[in-house]
């Protein structure tokens, strides 16, 4: 009922075939005949209570089981110091390289005014910053499978294509 007060067209980008059958297939050869019986698609919307449930046991694994786990071990959450604001070395970090030569190092240490050790201390620090972003991004996400993640980035990377599709 609430589908139908949204329109035919509402759920048209989760039901796309081109997502979910092979190029030659349609949703018609799907249809019950000849006594076989098919899986449903609106059956896919049983595996949504299970997700939500998957997400609450991972939210009390992590909080009751892996942290006072890790405080048993002595694992430390380690907080990273940021290194000093200064657009030259920022700016070189980002256009040249992460990890630049001593030559390049005493150069920039001239520029900023200050010593090699606090120029090569910043570009560590920086580094660290760095690597703590990406272990964010694509390590600490055990429990959502990558497929999962490209897909839902397809879905929105080629949205404008399903708009185009006529009803």
């Amino acid at each position: 009922a609430l589908f139908a007060e949204l329109g035919p067209r509402s759920l048209f980008w989760f039901w796309w075939e081109t997502l979910w059958i092979p190029a030659n297939c349609t949703w018609a050869d799907l249809e019950d005949h000849d006594g076989i019986v098919f899986p449903k698609p609106y059956q896919l919307y049983a595996t949504i209570p299970y997700a939500f449930v998957m997400l609450m046991v991972r939210f009390l694994i992590e909080r009751y089981i892996a942290i006072p786990l890790a405080k048993a071990l002595g694992i430390k959450n380690v907080t990273r110091v940021k290194p000093q604001p200064n657009a030259v070395l920022e700016n070189y970090f980002r256009k040249c390289t992460k990890h630049p030569s001593q030559s390049e190092i005493q150069g920039l240490a001239k520029k900023c005014n200050w010593t090699v050790r606090l120029v090569e201390k910043w570009f560590r620090r920086r580094r660290n910053l760095e690597a703590d972003k990406m272990v964010l991004f694509i390590c600490l996400v055990p429990g959502i499978p990558k497929p999962i993640l490209f897909g839902i980035a397809q879905l929105f990377l080629l949205s404008w294509q399903l708009m185009k599709e006529p009803s």
